[in-house]
C-alpha cells in the first residue's frame, strides 16, 4: 500500500481543476484532511501524515504534465 498514494494523487491531478498548478505541502495537507473527511468508507485516500510526499508527487506531475 506504500504507494497506493501515487496512484490516488496521479488520478486526482489529472481530473483537477487545478491541472499544472504546484502545491504547497499545507495546501496538500488541508486537501488530504478534507478528501478523507468526504471519502466513502472504504474508499482509499492518503493519510494526513503524508503530506510531504503527496505534494512532492503532485509537483512532479506538474513537471511531467504542465497544463
Amino acid at each position: 500500500m506504500q504507494n497506493n498514494y501515487k496512484q490516488y494523487i496521479a488520478d486526482v491531478y489529472h481530473c483537477s481543476e487545478c491541472f499544472g498548478e504546484k502545491m504547497t505541502e499545507e495546501d496538500m495537507r488541508i486537501n488530504l484532511i478534507e478528501w478523507n473527511k468526504e471519502a466513502d468508507p472504504g474508499d482509499y485516500v492518503p493519510d494526513s501524515a503524508l503530506y510531504k510526499q503527496c505534494a512532492a508527487y503532485w509537483n512532479e506531475l506538474c513537471d511531467m504534465y504542465p497544463n
